[in-house]
C-alpha cells in the first residue's frame, strides 16, 4: 500500500502543467516545478519559514515513535518479540549485534521504509542529509536494543539506517515538489494530503508546527527538475530462457529522474537521483523490483560540462517467484552525456554494505541466537552498474546491466555472482503516450567451495507496456 500511495502521489505531482514540458536527455528531464535560483528568497525569510530546530527535537520524536510502536506491539498485537524488560535490554547489550531470521520482504523492504520515517523527522526540522542519517541510525539502534527481546540485528541496523536515508531523502524531495504554500482551497488540501502520503513524518511536523496551514508566496523548499514515465502492462517471469512458460502478471511501473547534475559545479546529497520500479500482481502474489541510486557528492568536470564524477548511494530490491536479491551499496560513479543530449549514461563501482540473495542451501544454517533459519543468505561484496540511454526520433533505447558479488556472512558459506541485463525500448505515440518492450536476463553462479554442489542458473522476464511520459 505504501508503494501504491507513493505512485499515486507522484502521478498527481507530475500531472501539473509545469511537468508537461519536453527535453532531449534522460538526465536533463523537464521540470515538475522549477528549481529555485540563488537569491529567489532572502535568507532571513528562508530561515524564518524553515528554521533548523534543535537536534534533540527529532531525537525525541524518534523515541516517541519507537515507544508508541513498542506499546502497540506489546499490548495490542501481543507480539512475542515485544515482551521486553530491563533484563532483555541488558541481554541485548551483553550479546551485541547478530543477524535475524525475518522474512526477506521485512528485512530488505519494510525496514528501509521505517528508517525513512526516522530520517524525515530530522529532515523536516531543517537538518541536512548527514544529520538526518544520524537520526535514522539512532532510531534503528534504539529499536534493536530496547524494543525487542531478540538480539539486535546488524542487518536491520544497516538497512534501516542507510537504505532508510536513501528512501527518506527521496521521499522528502518528492514531497517538496508537491507542497505549494501559495496554494489555497481544495488544491492546497490535496497537495498536503499527497505530501503526507509520500513522507508521513514530515507531514506530522508540518501539522504540529503550523506549516500545513500557512500561506506564503515564497518557495522555501529546495526543488529540482523531475521527469517520470508511468507504465501499465503484462509481465512474464520464467525460469530458464523459455519465453512462454512462467509466472504471468499485470504490471505497473514507474521510472523517475530527478535533478540536473550537469547544471551545478558541485552536487550535494540527492541533488540528482534515479529510480526504476515495477509492481507485478494478479495471478501470483505481488512481486517486483526497485533499482535506485543518488549522488552523495559530485563534481562537474570537462570543458563542455557533460561529465559528473562523485560518490553515489545505491539501493536495490528484487523479489519474484524465481529469484530474490537486495543490496545496499556506496561507491564511486560517473554520469555522462553527449553535447546534443541524445545520449546519456552512467557507470558505477560500489561496495555492498549489506546484501541478501535467496539460496536453496540457506535453510541448512540456523541463526544461532534464534534457533531458526531463513531461505536466503546475508552477505557483503561489490556491485558494478552501467546504464545507457539513446534517443533517436520517436524511439528511446535503454540498456542497464548490474553485476553483484555477495560473499556470505550468514547462511550457506560461499559466493554468489549475479548479473542482470535489462534492455528496454520506448516508442513515442504522440507527445506523451508511449508503448514499449522490456526484457530482463538473470544469470547466477553460486560457488560453495565443496560444501554444496555449485549452481549455475538462468532466468528471464518479459514485459510489454503502454505508458505516459511526464517531463522529458
Amino acid at each position: 500500500m505504501k508503494i501504491l500511495g507513493t505512485i499515486a502521489a507522484l502521478v498527481m505531482l507530475c500531472m501539473s502543467p509545469a511537468a508537461a514540458q519536453q527535453s532531449s536527455s534522460v538526465f536533463t528531464m523537464s521540470p515538475g516545478i522549477r528549481a529555485p535560483e540563488e537569491g529567489d528568497v532572502p535568507q532571513a525569510i528562508q530561515d524564518s519559514l524553515n528554521p533548523v530546530r534543535p537536534f534533540w527535537v527529532p531525537i525525541v520524536e524518534v523515541t516517541g515513535l519507537n515507544t508508541s510502536l513498542t506499546l502497540f506491539n506489546r499490548y495490542v498485537a501481543n507480539s512475542p518479540f515485544a515482551r521486553i524488560s530491563f533484563q532483555t535490554v541488558a541481554d541485548n547489550f551483553k550479546h551485541g549485534f547478530d543477524f535475524d531470521a525475518d522474512k526477506f520482504i521485512t528485512n530488505q523492504w519494510a525496514h528501509p521504509f521505517n528508517g525513512a520515517l526516522f530520517y524525515n523527522f530530522a529532515r523536516s526540522t531543517g537538518h541536512d542529509y548527514w544529520a538526518s542519517l544520524t537520526t535514522a541510525m539512532f532510531g534503528s539502534w534504539q529499536w534493536e536494543y530496547f524494543a525487542e527481546n531478540e538480539p539486535p540485528a546488524i542487518n536491520d541496523w544497516i538497512q534501516t539506517s542507510i537504505s532508510g536515508a536513501f528512501l527518506g531523502e527521496m521521499t522528502y524531495r518528492f514531497s517538496s515538489l508537491i507542497i505549494d504554500e501559495s496554494a489555497t482551497g481544495s488544491e492546497r488540501t490535496w497537495r498536503e494530503i499527497a505530501a503526507f502520503v509520500v513522507a508521513p513524518t514530515r507531514g506530522f511536523n508540518r501539522l504540529i508546527y503550523g506549516q500545513m496551514f500557512r500561506t506564503t508566496p515564497y518557495g522555501v523548499y529546495e526543488q529540482e527538475r523531475m521527469g517520470a514515465n508511468v507504465t501499465f502492462g503484462l509481465d512474464n517471469i520464467a525460469p530458464g530462457v523459455d519465453l512462454k512458460n512462467g509466472s504471468k502478471n499485470y504490471s505497473i511501473g514507474l521510472e523517475v529522474t530527478y535533478g540536473q547534475p550537469f547544471r551545478r559545479a558541485v552536487n550535494k546529497p540527492f541533488d540528482f537521483f534515479r529510480m526504476n520500479m515495477a509492481l507485478n500482481f494478479g495471478i501470483t502474489k505481488p512481486n517486483g523490483y526497485f533499482y535506485g541510486y543518488g549522488v552523495l557528492t559530485g563534481k562537474r568536470v570537462g570543458e563542455e560540462n557533460n561529465v559528473v564524477i562523485g560518490l553515489f548511494q545505491h539501493y536495490d530490491y528484487l523479489s519474484n517467484p524465481v529469484y530474490r536479491l537486495g543490496a545496499t551499496a556506496i561507491g564511486v560513479g560517473t554520469l555522462f552525456r553527449s553535447s546534443e543530449g541524445a545520449f546519456a549514461g552512467s557507470a558505477h563501482l560500489s561496495g555492498i554494505l549489506m546484501g541478501a540473495a535467496n539460496s536453496v542451501y540457506a535453510e541448512e544454517f540456523e541463526v544461532a541466537s534464534l534457533d531458526s533459519s531463513r531461505d536466503y543468505n546475508f552477505g557483503s561484496g561489490a556491485e558494478v552498474r552501467v546504464e545507457l540511454n539513446y534517443q533517436v526520433a520517436i524511439v528511446r533505447l535503454y540498456a542497464g546491466y548490474s553485476f553483484y558479488w555477495l560473499h556470505t556472512m550468514q547462511g550457506a558459506p560461499g559466493d554468489e555472482l549475479i548479473g542482470i541485463l535489462r534492455p528496454k525500448v520506448f516508442f513515442n505515440i504522440g507527445d506523451r503516450w508511449q508503448a514499449g518492450l522490456e526484457y530482463a536476463f538473470y544469470h547466477r553462479q553460486g560457488r560453495y567451495h565443496g560444501l554444496f554442489p555449485d549452481i549455475d542458473l538462468r532466468s528471464n522476464e518479459q514485459r510489454v507496456f503502454v505508458g505516459y511520459r511526464f517531463g522529458g
